[in-house]
């Protein structure tokens, strides 16, 4: 023991630090609402020195979620960032993150709290405690060194630790509980079907007290859950058919990580009153006019009113029969609606027949009234007087048209039930007669002649009612002329709303429009046309019309050509001139996406069953153990099981959790399932060199990344020399070295001299700073270019631009679809998935990268 009186030392202790208690509900909660909370970071307990409050989860949802806010001691500090994606249920996966430099808060115990809501207005909470302490700078003048419980001392600094504050021990207990129906309290054991209850516990804790609510049906002993743990005392339950039921209402402390503390059951009836619809009668409405004589008229809409009374509510049903023919068709199924409309065709005698049944009634139904009607119409014949030509408003008086104009025929008729027109015209020179239009209550009717000559127009009419072909008609005689010519086009100019497009790259989703610059001698036509310069395909965009403008929608990023054809509106080309043009679309995400196919002599069962020899892995959450443990699919012996081990050790003979395993293993080896996703898409993505981006765009996502700033060009080039994808490099780079900041990155001096491993290649969990460096040393990385270099030629001849197998995407490496089990990088299912997100942060980052995909195509 050193003497503390003697000597005095200026010991200057700065132990400014930031630590963060915590205590976390259950992370995995099934929301009442359809909404579930589920937090990654932080973790319990997890402490923070001085670092930012990093809020890091996801929330599924039935519906997609508007926001995300976060509250400290129940004051809103802020909103969380979100990104949405649609699971293959239809229902929603949302990452959300926030972020908070808590330096500025002062000591003490604090309420964390996330809300989401989603677009229903729905929300979910979920609260944790967070502790905070901040300890100030102080100096100690001594020259003794002290080591006791509970201090530090190290190199003359003195660190003195303090135990936080953490909340007391509790378990609780539950008295009872009440159901409610509103206001009235439920006290003979019995409800009521299809009625909403609300269940209110009494309990009691030191810390707090969380309520789960459950429910039995005693007729098949099945438990549901009505809502998991929250503290809100308060859950609703609608019965939904009749029988016993057992509710029980668990509850638990606060912090208490028991599965529950207390409970109490009771057992409840629930009955419908039984009941039988009786109808008294119908109406039948036209508009607000009472039908009083039997009497209906055909083409109007009536409405049916029927009148019934029942305990539990009416379900009414409408019928209608043809007497002419026996047949009965129904105007619409049992609903509470009293109303349902019917409109009559045809003339004859119908019978309407209203039945009628209570709410829970199982019969087909309780009660009917029938009623017989005559659906009749005044016969009558249709007459036409006459009928005009016209050329816009100009009426023609003289008989000359002019080909490929348009003229408007205009019938003058009258009948007693409406008139129907009919317009035909016929070719001298051939004697052809065409129909213009056929029988509508439209009196006009246009036609363009598309060549000279002589025509007759013939209008004919009848009255709405008639079966006769024709009640009267009108013709007239004609003279057509025209000159010949053709169309010669100059330009055309691409706009988005009204703002002329002139740099030649377009946005995914958008609508353009093509409006075109022509002339001739007797009016030009139009046809657009636009080629996918990726596939090839060429896609009519419209037909030949003399509407110079077009729209077009892409639908998918890449490089099209658009082309304009015109032609005379005589002429009997196919195009009399046409001018082109290249564009590039680009993605809602700024990106430029181009997409093979590569079909593979193997079925998608086929595939599954070859990788399942192959002894695929699944990370699982195992609920007894309350942890994750991967899991080997093995057969032994003919019987399908599991291992923790790949080489089998530890079998457990299990068919459930081998063909759960398989079923992951589908999954992810499907492309289907991943082409679509936002993330998974990018399994495909070629990691083969093309010219993808540009070192400025690189170099601006960069900024900051340690040793990597400003190496957007060697990224560039080193993926040129080994036919290496440049975003795949710096994705892969970026992970390895810590975003630029690892030691490897910064360099470590083997034999005097300093060398630079940026891929970790070589870095064994072992030793990976001294195997990483004398790798990189043997292979002369003694400057960050040189490493980009070189670990790009070695990424490349291992996989992408192997010369046996060209794996060239993340899901070739995985699952190698030419060869299945062959040269495989690894075991674990979702591999792939968890490879990729560190490719989508780099893409984020870049507008106008062209991305080329490989989507395997099972047979």
């Amino acid at each position: 023991m050193i003497n503390k009186k003697k000597g005095c030392l200026v010991l200057n202790i700065v132990s400014l630090f930031f630590m963060i208690g915590l205590l976390i509900l259950p992370t995995n909660v099934q929301a009442y609402n359809n909404l579930i909370i589920n937090l990654e970071s932080p973790k319990e307990s997890e402490l923070f020195n001085g670092n930012d409050l990093n809020l890091i989860g996801t929330v599924d949802s039935k519906e997609r979620l508007r926001l995300i806010e976060i509250y400290l001691n129940n004051e809103k500090i802020g909103q969380a960032k979100t990104e949405t994606s649609v699971n293959k249920d239809s229902s929603y996966l949302t990452n959300f993150e926030y972020k908070k430099d808590m330096s500025n808060i002062e000591n003490g115990e604090y309420l964390l709290k996330i809300v989401a809501i989603d677009e229903n207005d729905n929300k979910e909470e979920k609260s944790l405690k967070i502790y905070v302490k901040n300890q100030q700078e102080q100096t100690i003048q001594d020259n003794v060194l002290k080591n006791e419980e509970n201090n530090t001392l190290t190199n003359n600094t003195y660190k003195e630790t303090k135990a936080l504050s953490v909340p007391l021990s509790g378990k609780a207990t539950i008295q009872t509980y009440d159901i409610m129906l509103g206001d009235q309290y439920i006290t003979n054991g019995k409800l009521a079907s299809g009625k909403t209850y609300t269940i209110k516990g009494y309990a009691s804790s030191p810390n707090g007290v969380l309520y789960e609510f459950w429910v039995k049906d005693v007729s098949t002993g099945v438990w549901t859950k009505i809502r998991d743990y929250k503290e809100d005392r308060y859950a609703n339950w609608t019965p939904s058919k009749n029988g016993q039921y057992v509710i029980a209402v668990n509850v638990k402390d606060k912090y208490s990580n028991t599965s529950m503390d207390g409970r109490i059951e009771k057992t409840f009836t629930v009955e419908t009153q039984s009941g039988k619809a009786t109808i008294q009668t119908y109406d039948i409405m036209l508009g607000d006019q009472y039908i009083t004589n039997g009497k209906l008229a055909s083409g109007k809409t009536y409405t049916i009113k029927g009148y019934a009374s029942s305990p539990n509510g009416v379900l009414y049903e409408f019928w209608v029969k043809d007497v002419s023919t026996g047949v009965w068709t129904k105007i619409r199924d049992y609903k509470e609606d009293r109303y349902a409309n019917w409109t009559p065709s045809k003339n004859g005698q119908y019978v309407i027949a209203v039945n009628v049944k209570d709410k829970y009634s199982n019969t087909s139904m309780d009660g009917r009234i029938e009623k017989t009607f005559t659906i009749e119409t005044q016969s009558g014949k249709a007459t036409i007087q006459t009928y005009d030509i016209m050329l816009g408003d100009q009426y023609i008086t003289n008989g000359k048209l002019a080909s490929g104009k348009t003229y408007t025929i205009k019938g003058y008729a009258s009948s007693p039930n409406g008139v129907l027109y009919e317009f035909w015209v016929k070719d001298v020179s051939t004697g052809v007669w065409t129909k213009i239009r056929d029988y509508k209550e439209d009196r006009y009717a246009n036609w363009t002649p598309n060549k000279s000559g002589q025509y007759i127009i013939a209008v004919n009419v009848k009255d709405k009612y008639s079966n006769a072909s024709v009640d009267g008609k009108v013709e007239k005689n004609f003279n057509v002329d025209y000159n010949s010519g053709k169309a010669t086009i100059q330009t055309y100019d691409i706009m988005l709303d009204n703002q002329y497009v002139t740099s030649y790259q377009l946005q995914i989703g958008k609508t353009y429009t093509i409006k075109g610059y022509a002339s001739s001698t007797n009016r030009v036509l139009y046809e657009f046309w636009v080629k996918d310069l990726n596939t090839g395909t060429l896609t009519k965009i419209r037909e030949y019309k003399e509407d110079r403008y077009a729209s077009w929608s892409p639908t998918k990023p890449g490089k099209y050509t658009i082309i304009v054809n015109v032609k005379d509106i005589f002429s009997s080309d196919i195009f009399d001139s046409k001018v082109e043009k290249t564009f590039t679309v680009i993605g809602e995400d700024g990106l430029i996406k181009n997409y093979k196919k590569t079909n593979y002599n193997i079925t998608l069962d086929e595939m599954v069953n070859k990788q399942m020899d192959n002894r695929p892995a699944y990370h699982m959450y195992i609920p007894e153990k309350n942890t994750y443990e991967w899991r080997y699919a093995i057969v032994k012996n003919g019987k399908k099981g599991y291992s923790t081990d790949i080489n089998g050790v530890n079998w457990v003979q299990s068919d459930q959790q081998y063909d759960y395993i398989k079923s992951k293993a589908r999954e992810y080896i499907d492309p289907t399932n991943q082409i679509y996703d936002d993330i998974g898409q990018y399994q495909f993505l070629q990691l083969s060199y093309n010219e993808c981006t540009t070192a400025e765009q690189l170099n601006n996502m960069l900024k900051g990344k340690g040793v990597l700033e400003g190496k957007g060009q060697v990224f560039i080039d080193a993926g040129r020399e080994s036919n290496v994808s440049p975003i795949y490099l710096v994705a892969h780079a970026l992970l390895e070295t810590g975003n630029g900041t690892s030691t490897l990155a910064k360099g470590v001096v083997v034999n005097g001299k300093t060398v630079y491993n940026l891929f970790g290649i070589n870095a064994v969990d072992s030793d990976p700073i001294g195997q990483g460096s004398k790798y990189a040393y043997e292979q002369g990385w003694f400057s960050i270019d040189l490493a980009i270099k070189g670990g790009a030629k070695w990424i490349s001849a291992g996989y992408i631009n192997n010369a046996t197998y060209k794996q060239d995407t993340l899901y070739k490496m995985r699952w190698n679809p030419a060869n299945p089990t062959v040269h495989q990088y690894a075991t674990d299912v979702r591999w792939v998935y968890n490879q990729i997100g560190n490719i989508k942060k780099v893409i984020d980052g870049l507008r106008g990268a062209t991305l080329n995909f490989d989507i395997p195509i099972f047979k």
